[in-house]
């Protein structure tokens, strides 16, 4: 085991002060039994810049008194100590540079960001290599600054590298979706996350942006605080959103080598880099475009998501049936959870259950046809191979969408994975869906927004609470989509309908329930990159090539000690 510290405290212009808040910050973690200390950004990442001349007086050279004073603290205390500061380059250029401090004489890490954001109009220079681990005896270290958590790839690519421990030094002025993004980097690649962060006053969306309960708000304003997250998206520990100090929080870096998720299925092992591999084209390419050529509906999206809780499959299914025939004719689109209408799924399918599946399929086409509108879920077909696990949207004339599960998990153990990620468009813009763990896959989801999709269904049995408290909310924000997600019987909720900002339109938590909501049509340009220079785009390419590489980095699968080789 080892103790972790986050510190957290209100920077300001005067460099002096900011330079006294950090050591002294920094001697209380430490008092506090600490061996690796995150600080917050050292100046003033996010901000906006008149000009690159203000930017270049904001950045930091390389031997500022700031930077060398935190080397000395290292080295005096034998601790590690991360964090990520603007430094200027020897081109005239500022850049963001993440850095790791150790005890050793000379050990200074500048172990790059991956992806940069723009310093308000100035954007910085972008660093052409690999974002690397530093392998220390208190594990392997990999670090993110500034708005690296805001995309998943630079994380990914880390915790290939087999990162156990990832540090996340943010800046003074970030958008309120950024700390959605902190657990679900932590759970999706089954590693630690430490997080420092600015005091700040919080930045919430209107009143109006939220429907049904204050509780998304509140959730907003907890995650903005520094924290300490483990490999399962769970919060070690919190500081509070308007108190300066420091958090600490024993973790045993091992855990993050078991990449298990709770029914066993491998998430590493099982990814499939050769199905990834149109992340790696650049954003100019013919699916980055096509989305801004969609027509979309004028009306915004009636949505019902339907859940039963009836004890065996007919019954379920005839549960099912009634509340979608109640449905208001303003509904365009049902959504139910993954094999609804089977009371488990962990038996292996038999000709009952195919025979089953078969008549949900004929009843639910039925009831499409009927009412004009569009039915999601997931159903079992059988295959030239087998038998797969599809998820599936029904039209008024015919399937729109047959989508098979794209990823292995170990609860459809007799499942055939598909090889393609099928995508349709309808009324409301370009739509795909997802059923299985599949939504668990950051790269499949950048691949679907890579083609345009603006409208993402979800028909699921999600197994852990990250993918429903920010899971969801957060693949929306990043991609600029829109996520709509029915599960079976999960806690906190069992749906949840996320617009293109990471907001949560609304959400149901009853295991019987119909919820009626509406959402606005993505506008069919918003499909962008978060890359905003040409540099960045290369460096995205680069690290999207790296994550489509057959085993990058030589993974194996965890086995029952739950050991990770790299």
């Amino acid at each position: 085991m080892i103790r972790v510290a986050a510190v957290q405290f209100t920077s300001s212009a005067d460099r002096v002060d900011n330079l006294n808040t950090c050591l002294g910050l920094i001697d209380a973690a430490v008092e506090g039994q600490a061996q690796l200390v995150v600080l917050p950004h050292l100046n003033a990442a996010g901000r906006e810049f008149a000009d690159s001349t203000e930017a270049w007086d904001m950045a930091l050279c390389p031997d500022d008194p700031l930077l060398t004073a935190i080397a000395s603290k290292a080295r005096k205390h034998g601790c590690y100590i991360v964090t990520a500061a603007t430094l200027r380059l020897k081109d005239s250029h500022t850049a963001e540079t993440p850095l790791l401090f150790g005890p050793g004489e000379h050990s200074v890490s500048d172990v790059e960001a991956a992806s940069r954001v723009h310093l308000g109009q100035i954007p910085c220079v972008t660093a052409e290599r690999m974002p690397r681990v530093v392998d220390t005896e208190l594990g392997r270290i990999g670090v993110l600054a500034a708005g690296d958590v805001c995309s998943f790839d630079t994380a990914r690519v880390l915790a290939l590298q087999g990162a156990q421990i990832l540090c996340s030094s943010m800046g003074a002025a970030i958008p309120p979706h950024v700390h959605l993004h902190h657990p679900v980097r932590s759970a999706e690649n089954r590693v630690f996350l430490i997080a420092a962060t600015h005091l700040q006053d919080p930045i919430l969306p209107t009143a109006t942006s939220w429907v049904g309960t204050a509780e998304p708000q509140a959730e907003l304003m907890e995650c903005r605080a520094s924290q300490i997250i483990s490999p399962k998206g769970q919060v070690l520990a919190h500081a509070l959103d308007a108190q300066e100090g420091v958090i600490w929080a024993e973790i045993e870096p091992a855990e993050a080598d078991r990449k298990l998720r709770p029914d066993g299925s491998d998430v590493f092992f099982n990814r499939r880099p050769a199905l990834y591999g149109d992340i790696a084209l650049p954003s100019t390419d013919e699916f980055g475009q096509r989305s801004g050529d969609l027509v979309l509906a004028a009306e915004d999206l009636g949505i019902a998501m339907v859940s039963v809780d009836a004890v065996d499959g007919e019954r379920r299914l005839r549960q099912a049936l009634r509340a979608i025939s109640s449905l208001p004719d303003t509904v365009r689109l049902v959504m139910l959870p993954e094999l609804f209408w089977l009371e488990s799924t962990s038996v292996y399918p038999l000709s009952d259950t195919l025979e089953l599946s078969r008549q949900v399929q004929a009843e639910l086409l039925q009831l499409c046809y009927q009412r004009q509108f569009h039915i999601c879920t997931s159903l079992i077909m059988a295959s030239h191979n087998g038998l797969q696990h599809c998820g599936v949207l029904l039209g008024p004339q015919s399937i729109e969408i047959l989508q098979p599960q794209l990823h292995f998990s170990a609860r459809y153990g007799w499942h055939q994975a598909g090889e393609k990620l099928m995508i349709a468009d309808l009324p409301w813009g370009r739509t795909a869906v997802l059923t299985g763990d599949d939504g668990c896959y950051p790269e499949l989801v950048k691949l679907a927004a890579q083609r345009g999709v603006q409208t993402l269904l979800i028909t699921c049995n999600c197994q852990e609470d990250w993918e429903l408290r920010s899971g969801f909310l957060s693949r929306a924000a990043e991609h600029r989509i829109s996520v709509i997600m029915c599960s079976r019987d999960s806690e906190p909720v069992c749906g949840l309908i996320a617009s293109a900002e990471g907001q949560r339109v609304s959400s149901t938590r009853q295991s019987a329930s119909t919820l009626l909501a509406r959402l606005e049509p993505v506008a069919g340009d918003c499909v962008t990159s978060l890359s905003s220079t040409e540099a960045a785009r290369r460096r995205a390419s680069l690290l999207a090539a790296e994550l489509c590489a057959p085993n990058p980095f030589d993974i194996e699968q965890s086995d029952d000690l739950g050991i990770f080789l790299v």
